[in-house]
C-alpha cells in the first residue's frame, strides 16, 4: 500500500510527523524562509543596498515627467478648438466645437 501510494499518487509519507502528505505541500513549504533565514537575509540586505547606489528614477525626475505629460494632455484637448497662424499672426479659435462640447468662449 505504502509503495503504490508514493509511486502512483502525490502523496508521500513523511517519517517524522508518521504521515501521508501532499507532494505540493512539501514544494511551498520549501519555498518559505524560516525565521532564521530572514534575519540573516534582512542583515546582508542593508550592506548590499548601502554599496549599490539607487537606480530608476529620482523623485524629482518622476515628479517632472508626470507633470510633463499632463502639461502635453491639456495642449492635446486646446488643440481641438485653438489654432494659432504666425505668419498671419491670427489666433483661429472653433466656435462651433467649443460649443458642441459644452464650453463657453468669453473674450475680453
Amino acid at each position: 500500500m505504502r509503495r503504490r501510494l508514493s509511486n502512483k499518487s502525490d502523496y508521500y509519507f513523511d517519517a517524522k510527523t508518521r504521515q501521508y502528505k501532499h507532494k505540493s505541500e512539501a514544494e511551498i513549504e520549501s519555498n518559505f524562509m524560516t525565521i532564521d533565514e530572514l534575519d540573516s537575509y534582512k542583515e546582508n540586505g542593508k550592506s548590499i543596498r548601502e554599496s549599490m547606489p539607487p537606480s530608476g528614477l529620482g523623485y524629482n525626475q518622476s515628479f517632472d515627467d508626470l507633470l510633463s505629460e499632463l502639461i502635453k494632455d491639456r495642449l492635446m484637448e486646446l488643440n481641438k478648438y485653438v489654432s494659432i497662424n504666425l505668419l498671419e499672426k491670427k489666433l483661429i479659435i472653433n466656435t462651433k466645437t467649443l460649443k458642441r462640447d459644452c464650453f463657453e468662449l468669453i473674450e475680453i
